[in-house]
């Protein structure tokens, strides 16, 4: 029993930890996040419109604080981007992920 209080003392500590330091860390600069790509060359930042340099700019400040998995290929229609950057923004707050 006490060594289970315990390691959930532990595993709480370390989560909050987590979070502060996850929370202070300063977003990734721009210019130089490499973005991947295999069929699709890869997007530089000077290479992006405006409305790319926004969207691209939204996602390393935002929750993700990162542009890795689809965006490289999502950046070439940032409407597209910020429509698929929105579940995980406001997933919290829907209504029905609040119901139970």
């Amino acid at each position: 029993m006490r060594r289970s209080v315990l390691l959930g003392c532990l595993a709480a500590a370390f989560l909050a930890g987590l979070t502060v330091a996850q929370s202070t860390t300063p977003p990734p600069d721009a210019r130089t996040v490499r973005l991947e790509g295999g069929r699709f060359a890869p997007l530089t930042y000077e290479q992006m419109t405006p409305e790319q340099k926004k969207v691209f700019e939204t996602l390393l400040n935002g929750p993700r604080r990162g542009a890795a998995g689809p965006f490289n290929i999502l950046l070439r229609s940032p409407e597209m981007a910020n429509a698929a950057q929105l579940p995980v923004s406001r997933s919290a707050s829907t209504p029905r992920f609040r119901e139970n």
